[in-house]
C-alpha cells in the first residue's frame, strides 16, 4: 500500500496502491467491499488519501499531482486539473464542505479544492517563504497552522476571522528545525515537535501552556 485512509466510522479502510487503484477493505467482515481505478496515468502511486468527515467521499491524489473525489463506492465526482501536494484534509466553511491540501504548479500555498471543480488558494500571498512545510487546518476553518523547517520562525498560526479566507498571522512559535504540527480542533490549540527534544504545546495566542519531553 502506497497510502491509506481509514473511514469515520471505523469500518471501512481505503488502500491506495501502486497501479492507480484504491480499495476499500472492511475490517468486519474482512471482505474487500470495491476496487476502483482513478484516472491518472496507469501504475501511479495512489500517493494520498483521506475520507470526507461523513464518510459520503474520498479525496484521493496519485503520483500525477492531480485531486480526485470519489464517491463512497469509488466511483468519481471531480476530477481537478491542477496538481497538488502533502496532505489532504476536509473542512466545512460557511456550509460548503471542500477538501484542503497544497497547491503545486500554478497554485501556491494551502487552497481550498470545492466540490464545484474550483480552487481558492488561502496562503499564496505569503507562501513562498515558509519553504516545505507541514500543516494542519481546523475542519471549521477558523485557525490553520504551518510548519515550515527552512526558516527561522518555524511554526505559524493563522486566524480566520471569516472562516478560511484572509487568513492572518497570529504566532510565531516553536524551534529551528521543528518539522511537525498537530491540532487540537476542539480548544484551537496546537503542538510543534521535531526538531528541540520536546513537544511544545501552544495556546491559540502563541502561548506554550506545556511541555513534553522526548527521550532520544
Amino acid at each position: 500500500p502506497m497510502s491509506i485512509g481509514l473511514s469515520p466510522n471505523g469500518v471501512t479502510l481505503a488502500i491506495g496502491l501502486n497501479n492507480s487503484s484504491v480499495l476499500l477493505y472492511n475490517t468486519s467482515t474482512l471482505a474487500i467491499e470495491a476496487w476502483g481505478l482513478i484516472p491518472a496515468t496507469p501504475y501511479d502511486w495512489v500517493t494520498a488519501l483521506r475520507w470526507s468527515p461523513d464518510g459520503t467521499m474520498l479525496a484521493v491524489r496519485a503520483s500525477d499531482g492531480k485531486l480526485r473525489i470519489l464517491d463512497a463506492s469509488l466511483g468519481p465526482l471531480v476530477n481537478f486539473s491542477q496538481q497538488s501536494e502533502g496532505p489532504i484534509e476536509w473542512a466545512q466553511i460557511n456550509g460548503t464542505l471542500s477538501a484542503v491540501t497544497q497547491g503545486s504548479i500554478g497554485i501556491s500555498g494551502i487552497a481550498l479544492w470545492h466540490l464545484n471543480g474550483t480552487v481558492e488558494p488561502l496562503t499564496g500571498q505569503f507562501y513562498y517563504s515558509y519553504g516545505d512545510g507541514t500543516w494542519t487546518m481546523w475542519p471549521d476553518g477558523r485557525f490553520l497552522a504551518i510548519q515550515a523547517p527552512f526558516d527561522d520562525q518555524i511554526a505559524r498560526l493563522f486566524a480566520s476571522p471569516d472562516f478560511g479566507r484572509n487568513p492572518s498571522v497570529v504566532a510565531h512559535v516553536g524551534e529551528f528545525g521543528d518539522s511537525g504540527v498537530a491540532a487540537n480542533w476542539w480548544t484551537g490549540e496546537f503542538a510543534t515537535f521535531g526538531g528541540a527534544s520536546q513537544i511544545t504545546f501552544w495556546r491559540a495566542n502563541g502561548t506554550p501552556f506545556a511541555e513534553l519531553p522526548i527521550q532520544e
